[in-house]
């Protein structure tokens, strides 16, 4: 029991029982059982920030519902699979699938790779559960270019805190200059005003809930860490595979030239497309170069560390 009483921040915590349910109906049965006991969800426990482990009360561990519920259709997939990532927008209506939030980002990727596809959010850990990564809209090496876990949800299903259980799609449900309204699957409304905060506008960001006037309010629960409902379901957007993926080391001299690339890559279509034309990592390579340090290379040149001056 005491594995499930610490998560990779290496905090220890403390619970009465750790139950590990397999339905949706048995997460709705234990919330409903005691309505004054604290509770704690756990995913994969591979976070940093302590949020699985539990102070009292009991851990509900959803590592047991662990199934792939819907794959792509071969024909989807395989019209996919000579795409490039750059026309996701246009092929994601009917590239999805559906997991239970047990299921790991690893085991999902493995099933996927033989249809030619992915899903993009690329956290450090790659042990780590869907739903988890739903629950804390998970970033890593991909965001920037693919964005936040948040980007690739298309719909949830949850049971809220005293055992009902909510469907919501990307779309369904916006608020309207902060006001918002939810019909529960038990026929209940829940009714109510945002807070007025200003969010900064970046890909992503772990300063409370996702607010915005006029949001859709799928986004509310998403990164909301297990605080407003325990996902039991997900449908997710997924994407070509990249043909080829390659990473590069670059040392900038100074913040400014390291703002000032992250803020001009998005312009360059030589990092963000492939040709088949040219040599695809030369291309990238010398865009990249460009980029950094002011001119091009030549083909097939590996990038040199600058020179370093005496701080």
């Amino acid at each position: 029991m005491s594995i499930f009483l610490s998560d990779e921040s290496r905090r220890a915590g403390n619970a009465t029982e750790i139950c590990f349910p397999q339905t949706a109906g048995e997460i709705s049965a234990l919330l409903r059982e005691d309505k004054n006991t604290p509770v704690t969800i756990q995913g994969g426990r591979t976070g940093v920030t302590a949020g699985a482990v539990p102070e009292s009360g009991i851990a509900i561990n959803l590592s047991a519902m662990n199934k792939v519920l819907r794959m792509p259709c071969a024909a989807d997939a395989g019209s996919a699979a000579g795409a490039s990532s750059e026309s996701a927008p246009t092929l994601s209506g009917s590239l999805t699938a559906e997991v239970q939030p047990g299921v790991l980002l690893t085991t999902l990727q493995e099933q996927l790779h033989p249809l030619g596809l992915f899903f993009p959010p690329d956290p450090t850990e790659t042990t780590a559960s869907i739903g988890g990564m739903v629950s804390c809209n998970s970033s890593g090496a991909c965001t920037y270019r693919f964005g936040a876990t948040r980007h690739h949800i298309r719909s949830l299903e949850m049971v809220l805190a005293d055992g009902d259980t909510l469907s919501i799609r990307r779309g369904e449900y916006h608020a309207r200059a902060g006001r918002f309204a939810l019909t529960t699957n038990g026929g209940r409304t829940i009714d109510g005003t945002l807070p007025r905060i200003t969010m900064p506008n970046v890909k992503k960001h772990t300063a409370g809930y996702f607010i915005r006037p006029d949001m859709d309010m799928i986004d509310l629960f998403i990164g909301s860490e297990g605080t407003l409902g325990i996902v039991t379901q997900i449908e997710i957007d997924l994407l070509p595979e990249p043909k080829n993926l390659w990473g590069a080391v670059v040392f900038f001299e100074s913040e400014e030239c390291a703002l000032s690339f992250v803020q001009d890559a998005p312009r360059r279509p030589g990092l963000r497309r492939r040709t088949d034309r040219h040599d695809e990592d030369s291309i990238g390579l010398r865009c990249l170069h460009r980029i950094c340090f002011g001119k091009p290379r030549r083909s097939g040149t590996a990038m040199q560390r600058p020179r370093q001056h005496d701080h």
